[in-house]
């Protein structure tokens, strides 16, 4: 799966192109990848992610947030982080 989106605001002065894209190679495993560039200062968050099904109640999210960009821009002054979630349901 592909989507993209694009946000122009004149009165809040953003201007935002964002992307995501999935994939399920098998049955228990997606894949994904999501991007958001702010068009105004070139600065951007790239996500990707691993969602793995350990049982039909659990499953397993693992990613990580990379920001790029100049220190002085929106993305550029974070830093990279990364993520393990479990969900449980019952």
């Amino acid at each position: 799966n592909i989507l993209a989106e694009y946000k122009n605001n004149t009165l809040l002065n953003v201007n935002y192109l964002g992307l995501i894209l999935a994939y399920q190679p098998i049955m228990l495993i997606n894949l994904n990848l999501s991007a958001i560039e702010n068009l105004k200062d070139n600065s951007k968050v790239i996500m990707p992610s691993i969602k793995y099904s350990l049982d039909d109640d659990i499953n397993l999210d693992i990613g990580i947030f990379n920001y790029t960009g100049k220190n002085t821009t929106e993305y550029g002054k974070l830093n990279n982080s990364f993520f393990i979630k479990a969900l449980i349901y019952w």
